[in-house]
């Protein structure tokens, strides 16, 4: 029996500087324009992009209400890898701005007392509603589970009783 002929790809090998290049492209579409190493954030820091602009203009209002909360620009010369070497190395104290957004960072303990914040509040605002709809907590009150039956009480008429029996027979 002849060996089995094995069919030669018409497209040519890729190259290692493509495979490197494809790898690239997809740890960037992972993440997007906005991924930003965990490695990379400072020590108690914690980053999070701020929106700078809003269908074109500037946010001054956002901004502000951002430095109240303790938000503070992120430098170019921290991340050179976003905003590319040439920008950073222009203007390296400058903030990083990306379609709109500015990577803003403050201490992790403001931003994990804030979002206990949230949390408090949302489950208030849970609360609240139970209490307004005037349900109970479990174990509170008696709950009394209204049974629904379903009764159906339908009268047919019998053929002879129909109404024009029924006229005919009081005549």
């Amino acid at each position: 029996m002849p060996p089995a002929r094995t069919r030669r790809s018409a497209r040519p090998p890729q190259r290692a500087s493509q495979r490197d290049l494809a790898a690239l492209y997809e740890e960037e579409d992972a993440g997007g324009p906005f991924a930003v190493d965990a490695a990379a954030v400072p020590d108690r820091m914690s980053y999070e992009w701020r929106r700078v602009t809003y269908a074109g203009k500037e946010d001054v209002r956002h901004q502000a209400r951002a430095h109240r909360r303790h938000w503070t620009p992120v430098p170019k010369k921290r991340h050179p890898e976003i905003v590319g070497r040439e920008a950073a190395t222009r203007d390296p104290e400058g903030a990083i701005i990306v379609d709109g957004l500015m990577l803003m960072e403050r201490a992790a303990a403001i931003t994990r007392e804030a979002a206990g914040l949230r949390e408090q509040r949302a489950k208030e605002r849970v609360r609240n509603q139970v209490k307004s709809l005037k349900l109970t907590p479990e174990g509170q009150l008696p709950r009394v589970r209204a049974a629904a039956k379903k009764k159906y009480n339908i009268q047919v008429a019998e053929p002879d009783e129909t109404p024009a029996a029924a006229a005919a027979a009081e005549e």
